[in-house]
């Protein structure tokens, strides 16, 4: 992400949303192999999001909803 950092949402945002607040993604990123890691009562669990689908395929069911305390990790690519 562009900015990456903490945010605070005041509304109900998706995946898709929150990283345009954080000024999108950079020319190094690697959108598929972006995931959202969320604190769950047992534990934390790592829910992958395959950016591609959703913003070139136009599968916005696919932006999940993000919840407090959730931390969207888009990592770099090396190609």
């Amino acid at each position: 992400m562009s900015r990456p950092g903490a945010y605070q949402l005041v509304k109900e945002t998706n995946v898709l949303e929150a990283i345009a607040i954080a000024g999108g993604f950079t020319p190094k990123a690697a959108p598929g192999r972006t995931r959202v890691i969320r604190k769950t009562a047992p534990g934390t669990e790592n829910i992958p999001v395959d950016m591609t689908d959703i913003i070139k395929r136009g599968m916005r069911e696919k932006a999940i909803k993000i919840v407090e305390h959730d931390v969207i990790v888009v990592p770099e690519s090396f190609f």
